[in-house]
């Protein structure tokens, strides 16, 4: 071979490992960078999040683990107090005179998987209320994965213990029961509801909904078996409806008037849904039925509305585009350098959302902006002194009465 182009080939070699270095060191900074920042590439979900982050309860199944201090979902720090309530600051079990305690409770969408503590809609409510010079205290006591059923169960403990004035509770379509189950305490903890159910209700066929739970949360089936049964069989449907969602809802505003507590459900899509799901229409009708206060944040987390603008999402970038092509192109997308990329815009209110929206993250969850949209629908619903109104019959003022009937 002659020499000139054997050079060539030299040069043209020491060109291109030059540059696959050099972006290889590009993406290594990149993704320092993200973890430095709060973010990184690393999975969501794995198979010690549980013993991590919760501790067995015997109402429950689970609940937060007191003083955890570590990060977690995908490098986002969480910390708990001595409740197990996602704040450094422990709550004293009556707030002083005149303060407004809130406190919101629900799953992974009201504790804010994916976000920091300070950018939660329940921290974006605190400081809302704060600038409009309310003496206001909000508390996030939600616990990722709760079904409707255990966070009625929560809130007794929490009603008794902390009394506070507002509860704040999220409402998902997959409330109807647990996504989680770390301790496998779960399916007794069901059979006892449904055998209570059973009593209570005898008149209700409850035997195929509750052998369907019993299987889900034993590992031994998903929830397509339910859902499939849901739309075959009404009679099924409705069972599974009252048992799953009516009672527990009804038991929660039963226990929150006993309290003098204003309950307040929150209505949030969890994907890009365009209209509410036959799930969120009969969780409407429960609480219309029930009287409980809801608050539909629907068109508030619309593409198309006001607070959200119509923004592109963040995945279709220059820049995004471009760490994701050179992730694909190296071969090194397992390593995390686009995830991480990812989640630090959506970390930091960027536009990070899924493909086709701007207040979620990847993983259906609201990003920082969906929480921040989220916090101010909230204060604007409620307007004025509405946050103020704890008592039973201002409630009813507002919601106009106790509803149509007891579904019961």
């Amino acid at each position: 071979m002659k020499a000139g182009p054997k050079r060539f080939l030299e040069n043209a070699a020491l060109a291109a490992a030059s540059l696959l270095l050099s972006l290889t060191a590009a993406l290594g900074l990149l993704y320092a960078l993200c973890a430095v920042l709060g973010a990184d590439g690393r999975p969501f979900y794995d198979n010690a999040l549980g013993k991590r982050l919760w501790v067995s309860d015997p109402a429950c199944g689970y609940r937060n683990r007191p003083f955890v201090n570590e990060k977690l979902f995908g490098g986002v720090r969480v910390r708990t107090n001595a409740e197990g309530f996602r704040s450094e600051a422990d709550v004293p079990e009556r707030a002083p005179a005149g303060r407004l305690r809130v406190v919101g409770m629900g799953d992974s969408v009201t504790w804010g998987v994916g976000v920091n503590e300070e950018d939660t809609f329940l921290a974006e409510l605190q400081r809302g209320l704060a600038a409009a010079g309310r003496d206001a205290e909000v508390v996030n006591a939600a616990v990722v994965g709760f079904s409707t059923f255990q966070e009625y169960a929560f809130l007794q403990n929490l009603a008794a213990k902390f009394r506070p004035d507002v509860v704040l509770v999220n409402f998902c379509p997959n409330d109807w029961f647990p996504t989680e189950n770390p301790f496998g305490n779960l399916a007794g903890i069901y059979a006892e509801y449904f055998r209570f159910l059973g009593r209570d209700l005898p008149r209700l066929d409850l035997s195929g909904p509750a052998r369907d739970v019993a299987l889900f949360l034993s590992g031994k089936s998903g929830v397509d078996r339910m859902a499939r049964r849901m739309k075959e069989d009404p009679a099924y449907y409705h069972a599974a409806l009252r048992a799953l969602l009516a009672v527990p809802m009804a038991g929660m505003e039963r226990c929150a008037r006993y309290y003098g507590i204003r309950l307040i459900y929150l209505v949030i899509p969890v994907r890009e849904d365009r209209k509410r799901s036959s799930t969120h229409e009969a969780a409407i009708a429960i609480m219309k039925a029930e009287g409980i206060e809801y608050i539909d944040l629907f068109d508030d987390l619309l593409e198309t509305s006001p607070e959200c603008g119509g923004l592109p999402p963040f995945e279709t970038s220059p820049v995004a585009r471009a760490v994701k092509g050179l992730d694909s192109a190296l071969g090194i997308s397992s390593f995390g350098f686009y995830r991480a990329f990812q989640r630090l815009a959506m970390l930091k209110g960027l536009n990070a959302t899924q493909k086709t929206c701007n207040y979620l993250d990847d993983h259906g969850h609201l990003s920082r902006r969906g929480h921040r949209i989220a916090a101010r629908a909230v204060l604007r619903r409620l307007g004025g002194d509405g946050l103020l109104i704890p008592s039973c019959i201002q409630r009813e003022k507002i919601r106009g009465g106790k509803g149509e009937g007891n579904l019961l």
